[in-house]
C-alpha cells in the first residue's frame, strides 16, 4: 500500500487509518463529527497527496484538452480554474477534474487518485508531440477548508485570499481557491519540502486535521458527487445534474459527446433525498410502492447535528417523481427527494 509524504506526521496524531485508492490514509483523528464540524465552523486541513497532479504545456495544449473535456477550455481565463470529466465513448464518466490554467499554454490538472493512472494513459495516448504532460508525483496537496482560512491566510501562506472560488493565487507553489467541502478556503499543490512546513504551521495555529471520513460527509452535506460511487463509467454526467460541466455545444467532438447526443445512459436520474431511517449506504435498494428495485443509494450519511440522514441515489426516471422507499434488510423507509446542497447557508 502506498504512503503519502506526510505519513509520519499523520502517525504522530495516532489516526484510525485505512485504505483508499491504494494509499494508507487517515479515516480520522479525533472523531469525523468533531472534524466534520470544525471546518464548518473554524478551519480543517486535508491531506490529499493521493490525488494526481498533472501539468500539460505546449502551443497546442488548449486544443488538445479542449477535444478531450467536457468542459470549454477556451474560455478558461488565465488565473482560474473549472470543473470538468473524461468519459469514455458512452459517455459515461472516467474521472472528475479540475482543470486550472496557469498561462497561455499551460495547465494543470487534478484527477481522481483512483483514476490518474488511467487518465493520464489516455492524455499520452493522444498527445500532439509539441505538447508535453508531466505528471509530478514526489508533491504534496493540502485542503485548508473553513470560515476561519481567510484570516489565517497571511500567516499561513503570506498572502490573502479572495473571496471568489476557483481563483489561482500562485503558481509556484500551486495555491487556489477550490475544495471539495462546501466552505471558503484554498488548496494547496508543491513540493515535499514546502508542503511539511505548511502543516506543521496549520497545526501550530490550531487548524484541525481531517480525516477521509470527514471529507465525506463535508462534501455530501454541500451536494459533491463522489466519483466511483455517484458518478462512474456507466452514468451521464448529465443524469447526475451536472449540465454546467458539459458544453455539447462545443465545435470539437470530444470524447463521448457523440453518445451524450444521443441520450446513451439517460433511464437513470441521481436524486438527492432525506430519511427518518437508518444511515443509507452505497448499494441499499431504492423501491417503488409496489416493492419493485427502481434504484440505488449511491452515498449516505448522517452529517453532525441532523436530525435526519441524507443521501444520493440513482434512480429510473420514471420514478423520480413517486413515493419511494429504501430497502434495509428487509424493511422500508420512506425516502423524501430534495434539492442540493443539504447545506443552507
Amino acid at each position: 500500500m502506498n504512503q503519502l509524504p506526510l505519513h509520519p506526521q499523520h502517525l504522530a496524531l495516532n489516526p484510525r487509518m485505512g485504505e483508499f485508492a491504494g494509499w494508507e490514509m487517515s479515516l480520522f483523528y479525533s472523531s469525523a463529527a468533531h472534524e466534520h464540524t470544525a471546518v464548518r465552523e473554524h478551519a480543517g486541513i486535508f491531506d490529499i497527496s493521493h490525488m494526481g497532479q498533472v501539468f500539460v504545456k505546449g502551443a497546442e495544449a488548449e486544443t488538445f484538452l479542449h477535444s478531450l473535456f467536457t468542459n470549454d477550455v477556451t474560455k478558461l481565463k488565465e488565473g482560474r480554474s473549472h470543473y470538468a470529466f473524461l468519459l469514455n465513448d458512452e459517455g459515461g464518466v472516467i474521472d472528475d477534474l479540475l482543470l486550472y490554467r496557469l498561462a497561455e499554454d499551460e495547465f494543470f490538472i487534478i484527477f481522481n487518485g483512483a483514476r490518474a493512472e488511467e487518465a493520464v494513459s489516455i492524455l499520452k495516448d493522444s498527445c500532439p508531440t509539441n505538447v508535453e504532460i508531466d505528471w509530478r508525483k514526489e508533491v504534496i496537496g493540502l485542503a485548508i477548508q473553513g470560515p476561519a482560512v481567510a484570516k489565517l491566510a497571511p500567516e499561513l501562506i503570506g498572502t490573502e485570499i479572495p473571496a471568489k472560488r476557483n481563483n489561482i493565487i500562485q503558481s509556484d507553489p500551486i495555491i487556489a481557491t477550490t475544495g471539495y467541502t462546501g466552505e471558503h478556503g484554498f488548496e494547496w499543490f508543491g513540493s515535499i519540502a514546502e508542503g511539511k512546513k505548511l502543516w506543521e504551521k496549520a497545526m501550530q495555529l490550531g487548524i484541525t486535521p481531517c480525516g477521509l471520513v470527514a471529507r465525506d460527509s463535508l462534501r455530501l452535506e454541500a451536494g459533491l458527487p463522489l466519483n466511483g460511487q455517484d458518478l462512474a463509467r456507466d452514468k451521464s454526467p448529465l443524469a447526475a445534474g451536472l449540465k454546467f460541466a458539459v458544453k455539447l455545444n462545443k465545435e470539437v467532438t470530444f470524447r463521448g459527446k457523440e453518445a451524450l447526443l444521443k441520450n446513451v445512459l439517460s433511464d437513470q436520474t441521481l436524486i438527492a433525498f432525506t430519511s427518518s431511517g437508518p444511515i443509507p449506504r452505497t448499494g441499499y435498494d431504492i423501491v417503488n410502492e409496489a416493492e419493485e428495485k427502481v434504484g440505488e443509494v449511491s452515498s449516505g450519511g448522517r452529517p453532525p447535528h441532523y436530525a435526519n440522514t441524507i443521501g444520493l441515489a440513482w434512480v429510473k426516471n420514471e420514478f423520480t417523481s413517486t413515493n419511494l422507499d429504501m430497502m434495509i434488510r428487509g424493511k422500508k423507509f420512506p425516502i423524501k427527494t430534495t434539492t442540493l446542497p443539504f447545506q443552507k447557508k
